[in-house]
Formats: C-alpha cells, structure tokens, sequence
C-alpha cells in the first residue's frame, strides 16, 4: 500500500501542473513483479537466454480528477492485459488511456456505444483501412505528421461483422527519433 501513496504523493504533485486535464479521465498500465516467478505460471516466448517473464501482474486505473487508484487487482503474469477490461467498470462519459498491451477493437466498439473515450498506442502489426485524411490545424505541435480518420474490422456482442471508427495520429518523436501512431475515441 506504501508504494500506491508514495506513486499517488508523486502523480498529484506532476498533474496539478498540467492544464485542462478532459474530465473523466483514466490511466490504466500494470507491472509485473518477478518475486513470485519460480511458483507462479510464466507468460511469453522464451527469451534468447532461455528464461521466461512469470510472477504477478498489478493492475491499476487511475482517476485522474480525483488523483486515486478506481480499480487495482493482481494476476498472474501470463494473464493478458486486455482481459481486465471488463472489471474496470467504465461510465458514458470516461475518457482512458492505456499502452497497446490493452487493445481489444471489440471492447472499443462497446465502449463507443456507451459514450466511453479512448487513447492508445497503435500495435506495429495493426490492420486498418484510412477513410479520410483530417487536415491539421495550425495550432498542433509541428510533431503531428498525420491525422486521418480509420475503420478497423471487429465483431459485435451478437457475433456480427462491424467496422469500427477510430481516429489515428501520428507524430515524430525527436528523442527517440521515430513515428508513433496513437488510436483515439
């Protein structure tokens, strides 16, 4: 419980300096911690040295308004990320954003009849068709190279065929001196 107050002291003193924050917003990550590697089942390709990533896995969903954990669970470290969707209990009008660990285009496309936004990284592998290119505005930081309208394929709750329609920017990272690509809702 320390470690959650000591993270929580340091995240309030970095976000009260931000501005205009959107309401409502969440940041979901988790970590893996290897303490419990040698009982708990392992998870991933084996890497060149042979070994394998195992332990428990911590989940967190941050509130950002109110700068304190909603949702915090542990699995095991095989448990894939996307699978602790469910048990976040988002609301219309929330706004998440999380690594591409996280995406599931099935549960964005429920979330978008709910009203729930969403940011996320763009996996390199990502199939998607771009309908129509957004012209950037003048204001936007001169990283944004891109920004255009995209359906991705998916399958409703009733198993049907649907096209879900996403956002995706991309800007130039100077420091790491590489594109990335984000998806919003």
């Amino acid at each position: 419980m320390r470690v959650y107050m000591l993270s929580g002291e340091k995240f309030c003193r970095t976000a009260k300096g931000v501005k205009r924050l959107p309401k409502g917003l969440m940041l979901a990550d988790s970590t893996t911690i290897g303490l419990f590697k040698e009982i708990l089942k392992t998870s991933g390709r084996k890497r060149i040295d042979g070994r394998q990533k195992g332990g428990i896995k911590a989940h967190t969903v941050i509130d950002a308004d109110n700068y304190v954990p909603r949702f915090m669970c542990c699995s095991s470290a095989a448990t894939h990320d996307k699978y602790l969707f469910k048990e976040f209990n988002l609301e219309a009008g929330d706004f998440i954003c999380f690594d591409k660990a996280y995406i599931d285009y099935r549960r964005f496309y429920q979330w978008t009849k709910k009203g729930i936004s969403m940011v996320t990284r763009v996996k390199k592998n990502g199939v998607y068709e771009s309908i129509e290119e957004l012209e950037i505005p003048k204001h936007c930081d001169s990283a944004v190279i891109k920004d255009e309208k995209i359906h991705v394929d998916t399958i409703d709750e009733q198993g049907k065929f649907q096209k879900l329609t996403l956002r995706r920017v991309a800007y130039w990272d100077k420091k790491k001196e590489k594109g990335i690509c984000v998806h919003i809702q």
